[in-house]
């Protein structure tokens, strides 16, 4: 009898334990998916509230592609949401349409560039006829084809920049405003950057070939594809650059 007792008071233990511990996991469970809820929830208002760039409910801001053109142009405008395009309701008096007027009275002028050739590191130095760059006296943007030119002194006459990274080969100068880019001639438009090979590494494999080569310089395409390498007369496939 006693030996029955006692086992029984035994398994009741074990199930009361047992029963502490569901609940207590079940408590964590409930603690965390509440906790994990309200996280989710707080993000996601976070995120509802937050602008993404420079368009609003009400406003969107957008910078033209440059082009160009030497005649005076009206440029209609045309806005898409999700690829539906909406109706303008203001349209302009003399278009017709909602448009911007392209003047060559309110564009810059570029009349000499210098020096014509640059690399990584040199001064480009951008002149005006007169004083064409006095646009507010707000810091104009110089790029070398779609590398950035880091202006480093302006007037209106004048601007510098220092020459960072970029492809090689000729590449056109823009310089931009409030009131869109400058316009330069064929005289004073391109500057050539040159194609530069420094290092080759390793220097030495496998007869049979096979192994990775590292080029390094400057003025190297960002598109692989673009770069052709030859070793021992043979192509070599361009992985990255």
């Amino acid at each position: 009898d006693n030996t029955t007792a006692t086992g029984r008071r035994l398994l009741a233990e074990e199930n009361s334990t047992t029963d502490d511990d569901n609940n207590s996991t079940s408590d964590d469970n409930s603690t965390d998916d509440n906790s994990t809820d309200a996280g989710d929830n707080e993000t996601s208002s976070g995120n509802t509230n937050r602008g993404d760039g420079p368009c609003s409910a009400t406003a969107c801001q957008c910078i033209m592609d440059p082009r160009v053109s030497s005649d005076d142009e009206t440029l209609r405008v045309e806005f898409f949401l999700d690829g539906v395009s909406v109706t303008c309701r203001n349209a302009n008096a003399m278009s017709g349409e909602c448009a911007v007027w392209a003047r060559a009275s309110v564009t810059p002028r570029i009349s000499m560039l210098s020096p014509s050739t640059v690399s990584a590191g040199d001064s480009l130095t951008i002149w005006s006829d007169g004083e064409e760059f006095a646009d507010g006296g707000e810091k104009p943007v110089v790029s070398i084809g779609e590398d950035e030119c880091r202006v480093s002194r302006h007037n209106a006459s004048q601007i510098t920049c220092d020459v960072t990274q970029g492809e090689g080969g000729h590449s056109r100068v823009w310089v931009r405003f409030l009131d869109g880019y400058a316009a330069g001639g064929e005289c004073c438009s391109r500057v050539l950057r040159p194609v530069e090979v420094v290092s080759v590494a390793p220097t030495s494999g496998s007869k049979f070939g096979g192994q990775r080569v590292t080029i390094t310089g400057s003025g190297f395409s960002r598109v692989a594809s673009q770069n052709r390498v030859t070793i021992g007369g043979r192509v070599a496939r361009v992985e990255s650059a």
